[in-house]
């Protein structure tokens, strides 16, 4: 078998793997996050009450992480709402406590709501630079590695070979 057809799927699977890689995590975690901050963006605040909160236990490398589930429900001019979104960019596990405080105590909190499509609602909408930053820019990276690669790849063929062939007459005598 001849090895390199085999180097060359090799090479455009990991090209494209890089690239998918870097689609996927700007459309899987910025985007969502994103446009989450932007529909929200007038800053328009409903009251809800919390319905039920959880906290859960993952498992890591390190140990555990916690994050926090919540459910409520709000009421906009008559009509019912639920909603689930606890936070658009960090981490849920640190706002169990204020909610777990709240939903005990009967206290009602405030989310941020899309005033344009109300069951759109958050608890916290506060804005991290770095997670975003770092998520793009190992986003372009990996999308401008892979492109490159394929570039490479096609100007490496487009190159004339210039090796001996005994067929092709030009073979040492």
């Amino acid at each position: 078998m001849n090895p390199k057809p085999l180097k060359l799927v090799l090479e455009r699977v990991v090209f494209g793997l890089l690239i998918t890689f870097g689609i996927t995590l700007l459309g899987g975690l910025v985007f969502p996050a994103a446009y989450g901050q932007w529909r929200t963006r007038t800053e328009a605040t409903v009251s809800a009450k919390l319905t039920s909160v959880e906290k859960r236990l993952i498992s890591t490398k390190r140990g555990y992480k916690t994050s926090t589930s919540a459910t409520f429900v709000y009421e906009i001019e008559g009509q019912a709402y639920s909603g689930d979104r606890i936070s658009i960019w960090r981490s849920t596990g640190q706002f169990f406590d204020s909610l777990d405080t709240a939903w005990r105590t009967g206290q009602s909190i405030k989310v941020f709501i899309d005033p344009i499509d109300p069951s759109y609602a958050v608890y916290d909408r506060e804005y991290f630079l770095w997670p975003s930053a770092a998520a793009v820019l190992m986003s372009l990276v990996s999308c401008g590695m892979g492109i490159h690669g394929f570039r490479w790849r096609y100007q490496q063929n487009k190159k004339p070979n210039k090796t001996l062939h005994p067929t092709a007459g030009n073979a040492p005598v």
